[in-house]
Order: structure tokens, then C-alpha cells, then sequence
């Protein structure tokens, strides 16, 4: 083994960090960085108004085990919560080993004025501003399982106008 190849590896063993001078660089540099998948409610036909639901859509699919660590939310006008007519934001996790099988991650419904109002051109926090899965493990997502986004309605709904929703994972080895 060639000195410099020594010591990189002596280094990487020291600092606890994965070995990439080896031919697992990618996995080595994936393990470090962080991934985010985005939903986009575009013009036209992909609008969300009042009266129209989303049923559940695929956002993407998680490249390796992570676990879902934020979630945003940046529409082009603002969403003012109502008590009576709303729309509720249903993030899934569909695991690839059960294929089929939803987990609930996370819930955002914007029934509430003031703190379920969302500023327009702002990325709103639906990770802190909705209800996490009460099982701490279903934020856990292996390699290949898919993010999905259900838009539900109650009583007239609520309009969900442009905007675009983005999922940040952080690699695990849970």
C-alpha cells in the first residue's frame, strides 16, 4: 500500500470518517450529506382549489436509510387557516420491503387561524407547525421507500394555490 494511501487511511480511521479513497466513494460521500426531495403544485390543471382534493401522488423515492428531518412549505399566496373549511396535508412513507403499506409521518391541517396561516414567498415550517407520526421510528425511511402527498378536504376546503413543498432527509444507520 502506497504512503499516501496509508495515511488517508490512517486519518479516516482517526477522525471516525468513511474511507473515500476507496471505490465506495459515492456511498461514502452520500453517507455524509443530506437529501431532499420537492412536491410542486404548478398552473393550470395542477392547481388545488377549494373544491379539489390531491389523492395520494409519489413525491419520490429515498435513496438510501434516512429519516425525514423537515418539511417546508412555499406557496405564492398566502394560506389563512379556517376552523370550518380546510385542507389537511397527509405526508406518507409507502416502505418498499411491505410494498403497499402506508405510514402517516406527518400531518398538517390548516384549521386553525393565525398559527396555521402560511406567509406567501416564505418557506413555511409543516415540520414543526404539523403533528409527527406519535412512533418516533416511522420517520425512519430505508433505501427505495417512497415520500408520498395526500391533500384531503373538509366541508367547502381550501384553495392550496402554487407553491412548492420540499422534504429534507438526513442519512441514518437506523
Amino acid at each position: 500500500m502506497a504512503r499516501s494511501a496509508v495515511v488517508a487511511k490512517l486519518l479516516s480511521i482517526l477522525s471516525g470518517s468513511p474511507d473515500v479513497t476507496s471505490a465506495n466513494f459515492e456511498l461514502a460521500a452520500r453517507s455524509l450529506t443530506r437529501e431532499q426531495l420537492k412536491f410542486v403544485v404548478a398552473s393550470g390543471a395542477g392547481v388545488i382549489t377549494a373544491a379539489t382534493a390531491l389523492v395520494e401522488t409519489p413525491v419520490g423515492k429515498v435513496r438510501q436509510r434516512s429519516r425525514l428531518i423537515g418539511a417546508v412549505l412555499a406557496p405564492s399566496a398566502g394560506i389563512t387557516g379556517t376552523a370550518t373549511n380546510f385542507a389537511t396535508m397527509i405526508v406518507r412513507k409507502r416502505t418498499n420491503a411491505l410494498p403497499g403499506t402506508g405510514v402517516t409521518v406527518l400531518t398538517m391541517a390548516f384549521d386553525t387561524p393565525t398559527t396555521d396561516d402560511m406567509t406567501a414567498w416564505k418557506a413555511n415550517d409543516i415540520y414543526a407547525g404539523g403533528v409527527l407520526s406519535a412512533t418516533s421510528t416511522d420517520l425512519n425511511f430505508a433505501t427505495d421507500d417512497v415520500l408520498t402527498l395526500e391533500i384531503t378536504k373538509t366541508a367547502s376546503g381550501l384553495s392550496i394555490p402554487i407553491s412548492e413543498t420540499y422534504f429534507i432527509f438526513e442519512p441514518t444507520d437506523a
